[in-house]
């Protein structure tokens, strides 16, 4: 069996799940390319003109072009010591980096495994073989050569833009088998996803996605892939095409974990933007970033999970402007929600519909809006079908809403509605900074740094780092003192 570079640290342990490998096969229709198989639209970077084309040779392949890029992630990259807020390093192991948010990146990267896999950058050609040495230049092309090649299975890509056109079917489609990374320098050598950002956008004109579980996508996971299939460490911007658009779309069982997702035009005349629609899978979506600031009367939505199961977890939500926006709108299934940091300036953190059997632990949530700004909202009386353990919530006004009734306003009373549910607490302190990562340090209220539990499912945090007793609520691990 070929061995490759251990998948994100931040990567849970899920108990279907035990050692996680990775590998992903994926497959897309494309329009065929110097007699090859199909491919896709071509990847550009910063030098591109208007119509999202790179300068092309005679082949048709980019002749002059150079890994540029926008955007990034933070604190995800590859194996690396950085320093903390208490002085202390740490080794992450893989996927992410402890860092501040001043940080960068980090130093060195991951050896890469040329052996089974192709290699994606701005400045190659869908006609070389995809070594090292002659990169491919779109995903999709070698999405499509891994399909064709069972021997693929693994897509390394380098740091760029990667443009996608979803109205003309070029969106990239994942399969089982064939694990993709992003965040990698020109030369292959270092992997670091601030400083390196692989750049997935989607530049259609035309609006498609006619509803909720059709959303216009420049990726798609289909729900014939499997847990051992990692899509990791990429930067994403959101088109502005169609009523119901998203980042990514997952109905398999993939691991999707160490994004950064942001609008990447104004998103008007949309009916919903969602960062990640999760519908009717068990996947784990863990260490991502998801950032939006909107226009009012917009309707955005961090992470959608619909009829789902799976891990969600050590992901950061940032939900800023607009009238009422939500983090996490959770529809039936029985997710996991652990330890993700979530802030909206308007709307709610948690949003439970049609009967959820959720467990929602350790996370952090937080509003900012003193008319309208709620943390868990129920809309369904069968909603206490859900436990909630050990989560801080500074909200303005209620936690509990059925039937748009405001019902509860006390942990005690919230905590009756939901058998099973202990342990949350209220603070009137302000747990987030902004702008920020939501990382926590010592001005944090103490409970928010030493009141979770620990869980054996989410054993490092979204930085990579081991989650110790006492464990701290959110996405980020504190080790340092508090107030």
């Amino acid at each position: 069996m070929l061995v490759l570079p251990d998948p994100p640290s931040s990567v849970i342990d899920m108990k279907r799940s035990p050692c996680l490998l990775v590998w992903m096969l994926v497959s897309v229709a494309c329009q065929a390319e110097d007699g090859g198989p199909s491919g896709g639209t071509e990847a550009v970077d910063s030098t591109s003109n208007s119509s999202g084309n790179a300068d092309e040779g005679p082949d048709g392949d980019a002749s002059d072009t150079s890994a540029g890029g926008a955007g990034g992630t933070e604190g995800a990259g590859t194996t690396s010591e950085s320093n903390d807020d208490d002085g202390s390093t740490s080794d992450d192991g893989t996927g992410t980096s402890e860092s501040d948010d001043t940080a960068t990146g980090t130093d060195g990267g991951p050896v890469v495994d040329p052996d089974g896999a192709l290699f994606v950058r701005p400045d190659g050609m869908n006609s070389n073989p995809g070594t090292q040495d002659a990169p491919m230049r779109t995903i999709q092309w070698a999405l499509a050569e891994a399909e064709a090649d069972r021997n693929i299975d693994t897509i390394y890509v380098a740091a760029g833009m990667y443009t996608t056109r979803y109205e003309d079917g070029e969106q990239i489609r994942l399969l089982d088998g064939v694990s993709l990374y992003g965040g990698y320098s020109a030369d292959w050598s270092s992997r670091d996803l601030v400083s390196s950002p692989s750049v997935i956008t989607d530049d259609s004109a035309m609006g498609f996605g006619p509803s909720p579980d059709n959303p216009h996508r420049a990726v798609e996971i289909p729900d014939d892939v499997g847990p051992q299939t990692v899509f990791d460490g990429f930067s994403h911007e959101i088109g502005a095409a169609g009523p119901y658009r998203t980042a990514i779309l997952v109905e398999g069982d993939a691991v999707v974990s160490n994004h950064r997702i942001e609008p990447g035009a104004p998103q008007a005349n949309a009916e919903r933007v969602t960062g990640i629609e999760n519908l009717f899978s068990d996947a784990t979506l863990t260490g991502n970033r998801i950032l939006f600031s909107v226009a009012p009367g917009e309707d955005a939505v961090g992470m959608r999970v619909a009829g789902s199961g799976g891990v969600v977890a050590n992901n950061v939500l940032i939900l800023e402007g607009g009238d009422d926006l939500t983090a996490m709108d959770i529809r039936a299934g029985a997710p996991t929600i652990d330890h993700n940091s979530v802030f909206v300036e308007y709307g709610q953190a948690i949003d439970l519909f049609a009967e959820p059997m959720a467990t929602v632990t350790n996370n952090a949530l937080e509003t900012a809006s003193e008319t309208n700004g709620v943390c868990i909202q129920a809309f369904d009386d069968d909603d206490e079908l859900s436990i909630f353990t050990d989560n801080l919530v500074n909200c303005e006004i209620v936690y509990l809403r059925v039937f748009g009734t405001d019902l509860e306003d006390t942990i005690m009373g919230f905590e009756a509605q939901f058998p099973g549910s202990s342990g949350s607490v209220r603070t009137a302190t302000s747990v987030f900074d902004l702008p920020s990562d939501l990382e926590l340090d010592a001005d944090d209220p103490c409970v928010a740094t030493r009141g979770g539990t620990l869980l054996p499912d989410v054993p490092t945090d979204i930085n990579g780092s081991e989650r110790t007793d006492p464990v701290s609520l959110g996405a980020h691990e504190w080790d340092g003192d508090c107030q």
